[in-house]
């Protein structure tokens, strides 16, 4: 049996049902070899094989379809770009399926990087409050410690001040009555520099306990800064 393509009657030909066969076999070799966009053109619909010439197209279609608006959106995610859907209109079967398995796979990876991306933002804050509190923590251990000096120098005056008082009144003892006078202005002094003597004291114990307290927190967050520059050094490291 032989059958006529639909082309002008000035080009009109015959095809047999075997041209027919030559066709679709170049058509599905071409497919196979990645060629999803040859097809069998112009078939005859009077001819016995039409059905699966048509069948033949269709599925190419179909496989086209799915390949392209697979890639595209694959190709979106890549980038990115969660938006981008496969298109399941007219895919069907295994086709319609892989469709709906891509699409919540790019909606899960979405979600995924939205969340990544909120988690980035908070570590970022997060780095920030700490290199400010490394910052607060190395300047409040040098006051600390700048206190610690002034304090220990009152301490030192105090001591010297009760000293000369005691000399001024053994001095004054000497002197007779003439030193009466200068005796008790001696006592006073002394009882003020005892006074700050014993008030340092406590001063001084509570800028000890504040200076371990300051450097165990210096000690903490310089640990956890190394861990954030580590990390932060890992990350942009394009290895």
């Amino acid at each position: 049996m032989t059958t006529t393509i639909n082309e002008p009657k000035a080009n009109q030909r015959t095809y047999s049902e075997s041209d027919w066969i030559k066709e679709a076999t170049k058509v599905c070799q071409a497919a196979a070899k990645g060629n999803l966009e040859a097809r069998v053109l112009n078939i005859d619909e009077s001819a016995p094989i039409a059905p699966m010439l048509h069948a033949i197209n269709h599925m190419l279609d179909m496989t086209d379809a799915f390949v392209r608006e697979s890639t595209t959106s694959l190709e979106f995610a890549s980038q990115g770009k969660y938006f981008r859907r496969v298109l399941p209109e007219g895919l069907q079967g295994t086709f319609g399926r892989g469709a709906h398995v891509i699409n919540n796979a790019t909606i899960q990876l979405g979600n995924e990087a939205s969340q990544l991306h909120d988690a980035q933002q908070e570590r970022d804050a997060l780095v920030d409050d700490i290199r400010g509190a490394h910052q607060v923590s190395r300047v409040l251990s040098e006051r600390i410690e700048a206190i610690s000096t002034m304090s220990k120098m009152i301490a030192t005056i105090a001591e010297r001040t009760n000293l000369l008082a005691l000399n001024a009144s053994i001095e004054a003892a000497r002197v007779g009555d003439a030193g009466r006078g200068f005796a008790v202005v001696a006592e006073e002094v002394r009882k003020l520099a005892d006074q700050s003597a014993s008030v340092t004291k406590d001063i001084r114990a509570s800028i000890d306990a504040l200076e371990d307290a300051s450097n165990q927190t210096v000690t903490a967050v310089e640990a956890v800064w190394n861990v954030f520059a580590a990390q932060s050094s890992n990350t942009d490291d394009p290895q």
